[in-house]
């Protein structure tokens, strides 16, 4: 199912109980953490050490979570995460 990309539905679905929304693009989480989202999932792979930063980034205040399809990909997030001092938790 494909999802909003509207800030203003995600905060009527958090107003109404929704544990969190789904991104699909970093840029998206981004606009949604801006506006007030504090659960996102980002539910498609980063590549590139540069957006793996931008996640991290996005991660110190508010609650992220993504997925991984690869090795690289999940060495570019410990990366990040370790330069942001986060905690890494795959499962």
């Amino acid at each position: 199912m494909k999802t909003h990309k509207s800030l203003r539905l995600a905060k009527q679905e958090q107003e109404l109980g929704a544990s969190g929304i789904t991104c699909v693009k970093l840029a998206e989480a981004e606009e949604m953490a801006v506006g007030g989202i504090t659960s996102i999932l980002l539910a498609y792979p980063l590549i590139g050490d540069d957006k793996c930063q931008r996640y991290a980034e996005l991660a110190r205040p508010i609650n992220m979570h993504t997925l991984v399809d690869s090795l690289t990909g999940a060495q570019g997030l410990s990366r990040a995460a370790v330069r942001q001092s986060l905690p890494q938790i795959v499962k």
